[in-house]
């Protein structure tokens, strides 16, 4: 018989967070696309707490960002950009 326990051992409240497999890294560090007038742009983000699905980002973005969750992989900054929602 297995069980599958998850332990919480930090919690916070109000962060914002994005899907752990939008988040890259570069030799500077970790990275997502963002979207801003039709273009895809770079952006260094600084991560906190993660679980499996999802990461707290502290430096980098703020709310309202349009964040690539698809596709990232094929961009460079500065490409244009069409938005499928």
């Amino acid at each position: 018989m297995f069980v599958r326990v998850e332990i919480i051992i930090q919690q916070k409240k109000d962060v914002l967070l994005i899907p752990n497999d939008v988040i890259a890294k570069n030799e500077t560090g970790k990275i997502v696309f963002i979207v801003a007038k039709n273009k895809a742009y770079l952006r260094a983000v600084k991560t906190g707490l993660e679980d499996a699905e999802k990461t707290e980002i502290v430096e980098g973005l703020k709310e309202g960002d349009l964040v690539v969750t698809a596709g990232a992989q094929r961009l460079k900054n500065g490409v244009k950009v069409k938005i499928v929602r």
